[in-house]
């Protein structure tokens, strides 16, 4: 059996990491701060009026299923590790079409609000 020497919390470093220790995306999580997005009821509401006789998405049926998975802005739905699977194991009865189509059009609108605040 082999032995580890022992440490206590004095000898292990204090204080903050150094910058260069932070994720990549922090300077893209700085740059939403300054963007409210629209939210999800509304984003699907919108989707709803759009939606032609023959699409058959209900998009607004899933806006309580998305809060109850604590999902309240497109930019969340257009996060791209949340993934088209992720978003149909969250949401009660998401069909994958409606949840591809979702994804798409978050995704979509997020990139036009960026763009539109990168030009300001």
């Amino acid at each position: 059996m082999q032995h580890y020497p022992l440490y206590s919390i004095a000898d292990s470093p204090s204080g903050p990491l150094p910058a260069e220790c932070g994720s990549p995306s922090d300077e893209d999580e700085d740059e939403d701060e300054d963007v409210t997005y629209p939210t999800i009821s509304e984003f699907l509401k919108q989707l709803g009026a759009m939606e032609t006789g023959t699409d058959f998405h209900y998009f607004t049926s899933y806006t309580d299923s998305f809060h109850d998975k604590g999902f309240y802005r497109i930019n969340q739905l257009a996060d791209e590790t949340f993934t088209v699977k992720d978003m149909m194991a969250s949401v009660v009865n998401l069909r994958e079409g409606t949840a591809r189509e979702i994804k798409r059009r978050a995704v979509k609108k997020v990139k036009q609000i960026q763009k539109a605040k990168h030009k300001k």
